[in-house]
């Protein structure tokens, strides 16, 4: 969909050449090291990108294992596919759900689904992702709102000419921001 890549493109979203596999690796490291260190393998599906001599170079210089699926083949990023059959059918009910929004806001909806989905615990363990992602054992509440919801955002008062300028405009809450780790802040 048009609307789709452009606001993917809005959002920074990048291509899927080896050159932007090996950003968004980077981009993984630096933020899981300062939490839990390097990452020595890194799995992945049978995408034409990641399996690209350049890719390969990358990894190897970089003394990074990169353990490929065959062909055809998903055991591998077996956890990744799940995830995808859950999150994708939550976020087109979110879209459903937002009479403001439509398909092209498709990516804020997965975005959301996906960041909510870390703080729903396993049965068997009681625990979520992000409790054992942040090495913590008390309960950590989903900090995300209702998808589509109307909201008002905030103007910093670093942005208003005068304190007599509007300090909020009205917007659709559409999940959490993009770049930033806050649970305050807001795409």
């Amino acid at each position: 969909v048009e609307g789709t890549s452009q606001k993917a493109a809005a959002y920074g979203a990048i291509g899927l050449t080896a050159e932007d596999v090996h950003v968004l690796d980077k981009r993984h490291q630096a933020r899981v090291k300062p939490q839990h260190g390097d990452i020595w393998i890194v799995r992945r599906d049978a995408h034409p990108s990641h399996r690209a001599v350049t890719l390969q170079e990358y990894m190897a210089k970089e003394q990074t294992h990169s353990e490929l699926a065959p062909g055809g083949v998903h055991e591998g990023v077996s956890l990744c596919e799940g995830v995808f059959m859950a999150v994708v059918p939550c976020a087109c009910a979110a879209l459903l759900a937002a009479p403001d929004l439509g398909e092209a806001d498709f990516f804020t909806a997965f975005c959301t689904m996906l960041e909510g989905k870390q703080y729903v615990a396993r049965a068997d363990t009681k625990v979520s992702p992000i409790m054992l992602y942040l090495n913590r054992t008390d309960w950590i509440p989903c900090p995300l709102l209702v998808y589509g919801s109307q909201a008002k955002a905030l103007v910093h008062p670093e942005h208003r000419d005068s304190k007599y300028d509007e300090h909020s405009f009205p917007c659709l809450y559409v999940g959490p921001a993009l770049y930033s780790d806050s649970p305050v802040h807001c795409a």
